[in-house]
């Protein structure tokens, strides 16, 4: 997904961020080129994707953005062709096409809400993308964040091929908490 890069927002009225786990994409400089989130012990070849919408990006940096499978809209998730079949990408890992996309739909339980999230994966088949466990992902295995603000500038920017090119143009190196990958504050969560 081209939007992870220092490019213009991907879409939406609100301040926007991405997280970015080992895919086809991502890999540059990194060895990982799979995601560990099945539910067997090796990794799948799967490139997920989370882009949480908000109203104030410098606030989740400021008390942290945290979630877990309880922020699951379990009710709203489905499965389709990979969108990026529709733009003529062959959307291939080794080989490998990653036909299909899985979608999640999540929100934070604090009311009102101050976030929305919906995470998706490609992945070759219907029997991958049904394995993903989305408490396998972690903080540990991001391989690229970013943050826009409202007037659609990259405000934050981590790339593990890159991790000296990190930057927050909001509060430069203050300690962030959560799923936060750069800098770290204390304990690197998980979605458990």
């Amino acid at each position: 997904m081209s939007t992870l890069g220092p490019g213009p927002k991907p879409c939406g009225g609100t301040e926007e961020f991405c997280l970015s786990w080992p895919g086809p994409e991502w890999c540059i400089g990194n060895e990982k080129d799979v995601a560990p989130i099945g539910d067997s012990e090796g990794p799948l070849p799967v490139d997920p994707v989370l882009i949480p919408d908000c109203e104030d990006v410098p606030r989740l940096m400021r008390e942290g953005f945290h979630w877990t499978v309880a922020n699951v809209i379990r009710e709203e998730g489905f499965v389709e062709d990979s969108p990026a079949l529709e733009r003529g990408w062959n959307g291939t890992k080794g080989g490998v096409p990653f036909l299909r996309s899985r979608h999640f739909f999540l929100r934070d339980l604090q009311q009102p809400p101050r976030w929305t999230a919906h995470l998706h994966a490609r992945a070759p088949n219907d029997a991958i993308l049904s394995s993903i466990r989305l408490e396998k992902l972690s903080v540990d295995t991001i391989n690229v964040a970013a943050a826009w603000s409202l007037g659609s500038k990259l405000i934050y920017f981590y790339n593990i091929a890159n991790p000296q090119d990190a930057f927050n143009a909001i509060y430069d190196d203050m300690s962030m908490e959560g799923w936060w990958h750069w800098p770290r504050k204390r304990q690197h969560p998980k979605a458990e």
